[in-house]
């Protein structure tokens, strides 16, 4: 998924669910940042924050990495980073560890262990914790990988034949269409991780695809939309059980689904629909917003803890939020 869904969709699901539009942007910001949070050296942070942080060393920051773009990519075969980035944030597996002997690192949809995950940030709000901008920020993080169950579904985050697909052709005009060999030789170029070789078809809502595996040899058809839409709606049930508030899904899930069938392969445009199709919703996504309300911001608090002046601190939020999720998910699937 891209941010058309990651940030426009689950702002437009949050709201519609009943969230405030401030909270349902903290939501949205945090669901999309799990794609764009690539620091993953320690950072220092301005003399003016003495602040309380588990993960902070005196002003020295470690900032949790969920995502990799770039030269980062040449880290991919590393297994700590199967593990802590993509399986972590994106390629969930649908089972958690209880010593089985084969143990089974593919994605599913709505899998078990995707519902554990969004029930422990549901119970942080049904525990009326007053922490209420981290729950968003904990909750914006565990939405986008469990949306990526959908979407990444039949892929897992290690680097395995079970990720290898060839013969890749998609829906266009009424007909399949090869993607070409030379296409083809590019994506099998790429590890076998993720859907990697698959390139950003799994990604685009309105593609339809199918492909081969090189593992056993069967064949898979995709229709993006139906599973986009799957997704949108088990989500907004998430939100529902939280909020408590009306399910108003047949009041505006037809231009949901217009924007998600929309069929071009710029993202910008793709984007264009959603604001000109919900203009009530207040589009905004900066993916340095955040870290700069911690660098350029002055303060004029000599001391600042961990529960003041919260709305500046969504950066912090965000990498502690992604730690504890990191975590959780580590503690329940098998070491590679």
């Amino acid at each position: 998924m891209q941010k058309d869904f990651h940030y426009y969709v689950i702002r437009i699901l949050s709201e519609k669910a009943g969230f405030k539009p401030e909270e349902a942007q903290i939501i949205a910001y945090a669901s999309q940042f799990v794609d764009d949070a690539t620091e993953h050296k320690p950072i220092e942070l301005p003399q003016n924050y003495k602040i309380e942080h588990p993960r902070l060393s005196g002003q020295i920051f470690d900032p949790v990495c969920t995502a990799h773009k770039g030269l980062q990519f040449l880290n991919d075969f590393r297994k700590e980073v199967q593990m802590k980035i993509y399986m972590s944030f994106h390629f969930l597996p649908a089972e958690i560890y209880t010593n089985q002997e084969d143990y089974n690192y593919v994605t599913k949809p709505n899998s078990f262990f995707a519902k554990k995950l969004i029930e422990n940030v549901k119970e942080k709000f049904h525990n009326n914790d007053k922490n209420i901008t981290y729950n968003l920020v904990a909750l914006g993080i565990a939405i986008h990988t469990f949306a990526d169950t959908w979407a990444h579904q039949n892929f897992s985050g290690r680097n395995n034949i079970e990720n290898g697909i060839k013969r890749i052709k998609t829906w266009n005009i009424g007909k399949w269409k090869y993607i070409g060999a030379i296409n083809q030789f590019r994506n099998n170029l790429l590890p076998q991780i993720g859907h990697a070789e698959a390139y950003s078809l799994p990604d685009l809502p309105y593609e339809t695809w199918k492909f081969k595996s090189e593992k056993d040899n069967t064949s898979q058809i995709r229709h993006n939309l139906d599973i986009y839409i799957e997704a949108a709606e088990e989500i907004y049930k998430v939100f529902l059980d939280i909020t408590k508030k009306e399910n108003i899904w047949n009041q505006f899930s037809d231009r949901l689904i217009y924007c998600l069938s929309y069929i071009n392969d710029s993202l910008k445009k793709r984007k264009t629909k959603y604001k000109k199709y919900f203009p009530e919703i207040g589009f905004y996504y900066n993916e340095k917003e955040w870290k700069n309300e911690i660098f350029k911001t002055k303060f004029p608090y000599k001391s600042l803890k961990i529960k003041k002046k919260e709305i500046e601190l969504k950066w912090l939020y965000f990498h502690q939020a992604a730690f504890e999720q990191r975590n959780f998910i580590l503690g329940n699937i098998k070491p590679l």
